[in-house]
């Protein structure tokens, strides 16, 4: 009984909720080693936005005012209650609770495309931190939605027999369920459950091979990752050029929906700017006379005292010796400073642009600035901040269309 009156208050909570949900709680920004630029590259738009009113209810249910007093449902009572109702052995009351948060349209997807675009536009706005922030929050789910997956995946396993058509279909679902075992990568497993999904199937097993494209689909992609991973290594680490651009042109070759967010133009002309700053550093004669131990404590100094440049060539000497990893840590730290202060010039330069009382000042401005973000990338092309700077010139192009649309 207790179930029941739990349930119709639900259900008339939701159909009373017509209005908007209150807007979460920001979550606390984390602090990280390297420094964010400050006041970032804002838009020109200063006017706020205010929540729209919710309309009135003309259905009989409670009015603004009224549904104030109702509670907030209690979704941890509800976690209480399932697990109260299943140790006392009532599963039927349990599955009735159960519906109530396992819905298919909680998706997961959709949380995730959200909170990779909210990420993406508070990195716009400068709110680097609060980027970082918002994608920790959501990475957490990676290792608990990997051992839900293949929990289910078990569990399916064990009622595929039940299906009414497996036995018909037997040669294609076991070899899906084969390639499943074994972690085949997408592709595969997509042509066999399309052949599949082309015979006629019930409802149930239908489902049960898009269920598979899915979990294909997230193993696939959590490789890519690690594929992109492997060659900023191979890169910055042992500088094996080669290596990496064959592995990019691996990944050019994939499915857009494997790949994602990851731009493999992007990483070739990346892996070609390091190389050709790494080439033109390279001199074998200069170790003949000198030791790399000593020139990287040298390099050390040099960069404590602010000589960025003699201690950067230095360091891209070295990056053809055995101290390579802890010359790329030199040169990354000495990177980050760098490129730290022409991003703070070209925020300056921006803000000049929008005090500007002329198209041709102001453009004049974002010029120099966008030649200073170019600077960094030209000097520390392999730079951790090669992200940010990007974005920040990006912003900066797009101020300059808007002053050539608006001068005569």
């Amino acid at each position: 009984m207790r179930v029941l009156v739990l349930l119709a208050s639900l259900l008339l909570l939701v159909a009373c909720s017509g209005h908007p949900d209150p807007a979460p709680t920001a979550p606390t920004p984390r602090h990280y080693g390297g420094k964010t630029l400050r006041g970032g590259f804002k838009s020109l738009s200063s006017a706020s936005t205010s929540a729209p009113t919710p309309a009135s209810s003309s259905s009989g249910c409670a009015s603004a005012s009224e549904q104030k007093s109702i509670p907030t449902f209690d979704y941890y009572g509800l976690h209480e209650r399932i697990d109260s109702l299943l140790s006392v052995g009532d599963r039927d009351g349990a599955v009735a609770l159960l519906k109530l948060q396992v819905n298919v349209n909680n998706s997961i997807d959709e949380l995730g495309r959200r909170t990779v675009q909210l990420a993406h536009l508070l990195s716009l706005q400068g709110q680097d931190e609060k980027a970082q922030a918002q994608l920790d929050a959501f990475l957490v789910y990676k290792p608990l939605l990997l051992h839900w997956l293949d929990s289910a995946e078990a569990l399916e396993r064990h009622w595929r027999p039940l299906a009414p058509d497996t036995l018909s279909l037997h040669p294609v679902t076991k070899q899906i369920a084969n390639l499943m075992a074994t972690r085949a990568d997408y592709p595969t497993i997509r042509s066999w459950t399309d052949s599949l999904r082309g015979l006629p199937i019930t409802d149930s097993l239908r489902k049960w091979s898009v269920a598979q494209d899915s979990i294909a689909l997230a193993r696939s992609r959590a490789k890519v990752s690690a594929l992109e991973a492997e060659i900023y290594r191979l890169v910055l680490e042992d500088g094996a050029f080669a290596k990496a651009t064959s592995m990019v042109e691996y990944l050019r070759g994939l499915p857009a929906e494997m790949v994602g967010t990851i731009a493999p133009d992007s990483l070739l002309a990346w892996i070609a700017s390091t190389s050709k700053s790494e080439a033109s550093a390279a001199d074998p004669g200069y170790w003949k006379a000198h030791d790399p131990l000593k020139s990287l404590t040298e390099a050390r100094a040099l960069k404590d005292t602010g000589k960025i440049d003699q201690a950067k060539g230095i360091l891209r000497k070295l990056l053809q010796t055995s101290l390579r990893k802890e010359a790329r840590a030199e040169l990354s730290a000495l990177g980050e400073v760098y490129c730290e202060k022409k991003r703070q010039v070209a925020l300056e330069k921006y803000s000049r642009s929008r005090k500007s009382k002329s198209a041709e000042d102001a453009l004049g401005q974002l010029d120099l600035a966008i030649q200073t973000l170019d600077a960094c990338l030209e000097e520390f092309p392999e730079t951790a901040q090669r992200t940010k700077v990007l974005q920040n010139k990006d912003l900066l192009q797009q101020e300059k269309r808007k002053w050539n649309k608006s001068s005569p």
